[in-house]
């Protein structure tokens, strides 16, 4: 019963973060601001994956995050995952909200989406792309 419990409001608490009408007043105008972000073009941002480029030039970044399976907080940050030039690479802390997880080359973290580009663009950064979503038969 306990988790059936847990799974329920674990499942109620994924779903408020991706759901239009799970935003406050209070985290709507970070939203508001990746909807005036300048025009990019995969050129300004060789290293960051068409999604996450997509999803920083959405009229609706909440529609988009959740049509392309992104993980979007209220706040407007996006998990990403941060491909380093190598195991020994600095990382760039000024851009991460939160490091969930991190081997070898590969640092899982959550990231403001007006970030994204200036983040790719870092040299010790090889790539950043969305987390793969596992396919379940």
């Amino acid at each position: 019963m306990f988790k059936q419990s847990f799974l329920a409001i674990a499942l109620t608490v994924a779903l408020a973060s991706v759901l239009p009408g799970a935003y406050t007043l209070e985290t709507r105008p970070a939203l508001e601001a990746v909807q005036k972000l300048p025009t990019l073009t995969q050129e300004a941002c060789p290293r960051l994956q068409h999604q996450l480029l997509g999803l920083m030039q959405a009229s609706n970044p909440i529609q988009f995050a959740f049509d392309h399976s992104l993980y979007l907080t209220a706040d407007a940050q996006v998990r990403v995952i941060i491909v380093l030039i190598d195991e020994e690479a600095a990382v760039p802390l000024e851009y991460l909200r939160q490091i969930e997880t991190w081997y070898g080359d590969l640092l899982q973290a959550v990231v403001p989406v007006v970030d994204l580009c200036a983040l790719s663009n870092e040299p010790q950064v090889n790539f950043v792309r969305a987390p793969s979503v596992s396919q379940h038969d």
